[in-house]
């Protein structure tokens, strides 16, 4: 629009714009400055707000939320922005810790792989210790602790627990199995303070049948740990090492370094699964036969007699379970021709008569102290 108010001043404007260098020459007295629109400076104004404001309707105006932002003035020295920091801790899953590299950056934890330095996984990392990370950007994760649903203070919950403690008559502690000196420390601390608490260990993942046969066999509470790297001969009895069962990081490492085919195929390990459902362990094996739990006693025995001469209770076995003869006695002839060389595995979950078994069958193929390693501190 054009707006005319003598003849060489004009005023040019086009919705919000306005030429104001022209506006400045009108006075300021001029409330019928043109006589061709009857605007005057004030309802043009009028015009301009209401614009404006239409035009910021539009746009969906809405306020941000408030946010603090604090300024890192003195950072610490081996903090770099946007550079990784690497922290070692330990992933406990089970019975058995790993040792692991927690990656870092402005002090948000990004990536967790295993320690390679660590004596027991070697730099190797499950699935489950990599997903750990995932937990703790949790929205709904417990940050302070909750009484009667509602979250209170870290002393005040302190305070509550010590006086339930020293009026309750009896006192029971649940722990995972995995404790540190310091947290055994504590735990005896509590105990002889209070003669009435006991205390008690559960894992969902547990051996504990494996470890009172042992307690039993050679009377003294400890475990044979498997040395998968020098074992020439492997038999898994219903022994799941490479997918959930023992020290499952160690194994798989020895195990895959062991199979790594170089120029000596002689040094390659031989793997037999005897088990009774597929097994990651199983699918991995040279040779699988398949035999129901209940047997794995009667098929240990007659293991261990075939290797003394006698083939009476493993001929009895084969033809109740239907096996194959021929795989059975090359099973045995590799036990036998590799004395020193082979171990035998059998899984946690099976009873302390098939564990008892298995224990004297190492020993028949002289597996304790050269495959098997004794751990007189159990976890």
């Amino acid at each position: 629009m054009v707006v005319k108010r003598e003849p060489g001043k004009t005023v040019i404007y086009s919705g919000n714009g306005i030429n104001m260098s022209a506006w400045d020459r009108l006075p300021a007295h001029d409330e019928n400055f043109s006589e061709s629109t009857g605007l005057s400076r004030r309802n043009m104004l009028k015009l301009m707000g209401a614009s404006a404001a239409l035009a910021m309707g539009v746009t969906g105006c809405k306020r941000k939320p408030k946010r603090a932002i604090v300024s890192r003035v003195t950072a610490p020295e081996y903090q770099k922005p946007g550079k990784a920091l690497y922290y070692s801790s330990t992933w406990t899953e089970g019975n058995f810790p790993y040792g692991i590299i927690v990656k870092t950056v402005d002090g948000r934890p990004i990536k967790i792989e295993g320690n390679p330095d660590h004596p027991i996984n070697g730099g190797r990392s499950s699935a489950q210790m990599q997903s750990s990370l995932l937990s703790l950007y949790d929205p709904e994760r417990m940050q302070k602790p909750l009484h009667n649903g509602e979250t209170i203070a870290w002393d005040e919950a302190d305070d509550q627990i010590v006086a339930a403690i020293r009026q309750a008559n009896s006192v029971v502690l649940m722990t995972r199995s995995t404790l540190g000196p310091s947290e055994r420390t504590l735990i005896e601390r509590l105990v002889n303070a209070k003669p009435q608490a006991k205390h008690f260990v559960y894992e969902s993942i547990q051996d504990e049948s494996r470890r009172r046969v042992c307690r039993q066999v050679y009377g003294q509470p400890g475990e044979w740990i498997p040395d998968l790297s020098a074992a020439k001969i492997i038999v898994s009895l219903e022994c799941d090492f490479l997918g959930g069962d023992g020290v499952i990081l160690e194994a798989i490492r020895d195990y895959a370094n062991r199979r790594d085919i170089g120029e000596n195929i002689d040094a390659v390990p031989r793997l037999w699964s005897v088990e009774s459902a597929v097994t990651l362990t199983g699918t991995n094996a040279d040779y699988r036969i398949r035999l129901r739990p209940s047997a794995m006693r009667d098929f240990a025995e007659g293991l261990r007699a075939a290797l003394k001469g006698d083939n009476q209770k493993l001929n009895q076995v084969i033809e109740a379970q239907h096996l194959n003869d021929r795989l059975v006695t090359a099973l045995v002839n590799d036990l036998r021709q590799h004395s020193g060389q082979s171990v035998v595995l059998a899984g946690g979950h099976l009873s302390e008569p098939v564990q008892a078994s298995v224990c004297l069958l190492n020993e028949a193929v002289g597996a304790m102290g050269r495959t098997l390693k004794w751990n007189s501190q159990p976890a």
